[in-house]
């Protein structure tokens, strides 16, 4: 349903621009646009997070834990280790781990394509890591996302494989450029 919506915004734009650069152009603003608004919404994933497991979100997750008692810090971050294990034993049973490395495979071999269910799973998954006390940077959960909604979009839209790469790197470029404290 919501490529029969997507095809005929190019055949909108199409005729209004009649050029494939301009709309390359214009679906390259509105990813960049949406895919900051989907890192913003990451950000909050982590807070929610911790303020699930910690009782308190948004800060240095040094501070937060250790106000905590240790017994208590110690069980969020068996506990929460405990379920993301699970979340990656049943949800990512049999797909491919994801990340940075995967968005830039599908750019250098001119596919442009990302999974979109598995990246967004992995993403989540990311999240929560970080929002129980993992050691992982935020940095590529993020350029992830950012390749994965642009990959989707590109396909759904219908461009080749030139168009597709651009606009995966248009969406990965926000996700490095937005904030990510």
């Amino acid at each position: 349903m919501v490529t029969q919506r997507l095809r005929p915004l190019r055949a909108r734009l199409s005729a209004v621009a009649r050029h494939d650069n301009l709309i390359l152009a214009i679906l390259a603003v509105g990813i960049c646009v949406a895919v900051g608004l989907a890192i913003v919404g990451f950000r909050e994933v982590i807070d929610v997070v911790q303020s699930v497991f910690y009782g308190r979100g948004g800060e240095d997750l040094a501070t937060i834990s250790g106000a905590l008692p240790r017994w208590q810090a110690i069980a969020a971050l068996t506990f929460g280790g405990l379920l993301l294990g699970l979340f990656y034993r049943y949800c990512m049973r049999g797909r491919d781990p994801l990340g940075p490395a995967q968005v830039i495979e599908a750019s250098a071999l001119q596919v442009g394509r990302l999974p979109l269910i598995s990246g967004i799973a992995a993403t989540v998954g990311s999240a929560a890591s970080i929002g129980v006390g993992a050691s992982v940077g935020r940095e590529g959960p993020a350029v992830l996302l950012g390749g994965t909604l642009s990959s989707w979009l590109s396909q759904r839209v219908g461009f080749g494989r030139a168009a597709t790469r651009t606009l995966l790197s248009c969406g990965s470029a926000p996700a490095v450029a937005t904030p990510l404290k």
